[in-house]
C-alpha cells in the first residue's frame, strides 16, 4: 500500500486554508495544529482523498477521518474497501467491526478472470474428479462463473485482476 492510498485533504470552512494529511498517520488533534486559528469554532470538511479509500473517505466526518483511515488499512489485505463499495459506506461507518468480520470471512482470493476461478474452484474440491478429460474441455466455465456471480459470489476487477468473495 503505498503512503497516498489514506491522504485526505481537509478544509477549515470560512477560510482558504486547506491541508492533506496521510490519515492513517495522524490523529484530529495534531491535524488542528496545522490550522490558524484553530482554536475558534470553526467547521472542516473532507473536500478530496487519495487512492482506493476516496470514496470512503469523503462520506467520513474529518473528526473521525482518521480512525477510519487506520481501519481501513489494518484490513487491507482481505481487500475491506472493495467490499465496503458493495456493501455500501453509511452501512460500513456504523459496523465496522461487523463489515471487516464479513469481509474476512468472505474474502477468497484473487484470480485472472471469474472463469479461472470457476475452474479452480471446482478442481481444488474435487468436483472434476469425476469428469473424464475427454470432456472436461466442454465445459462452459464462463457460465459456470456467471452462475455463480448470481448465486451470491461476488466478482470485482481490480487492477487487472479479479477479487473474489463468498456468499455475498
Amino acid at each position: 500500500m503505498s503512503k497516498e492510498d489514506t491522504d485526505v485533504c481537509i478544509q477549515q470552512l470560512g477560510t482558504d486554508q486547506f491541508h492533506w494529511f496521510d490519515a492513517a498517520d495522524h490523529d484530529w488533534d495534531t491535524v488542528m495544529d496545522h490550522f490558524d486559528d484553530h482554536e475558534a469554532q470553526h467547521e472542516y470538511i473532507v473536500v478530496d482523498a487519495g487512492g482506493p479509500y476516496a470514496e470512503i473517505m469523503k462520506e467520513v466526518s474529518p473528526d473521525r477521518t482518521f480512525e477510519v483511515a487506520r481501519f481501513l488499512k489494518k484490513y487491507d489485505d482481505n481487500f475491506l474497501w472493495l467490499f465496503v463499495d458493495n456493501v455500501g459506506v453509511s452501512y460500513f461507518l456504523k459496523n465496522m467491526e461487523d463489515v471487516a468480520m464479513q469481509a474476512e470471512d468472505a474474502f477468497a482470493g484473487v484470480c485472472d478472470s471469474p472463469e479461472d476461478w470457476a475452474y479452480s474452484f471446482h478442481e481444488e474440491c474435487g468436483f472434476l474428479q469425476e469428469v473424464p478429460d475427454n470432456l472436461r474441455m466442454y465445459i462452459d466455465w464462463e457460465a459456470v462463473a456467471r452462475d455463480a456471480g448470481q448465486d451470491g459470489i461476488l466478482f470485482i476487477e481490480y487492477e487487472g485482476e479479479i477479487v473474489v468473495f463468498y456468499n455475498f
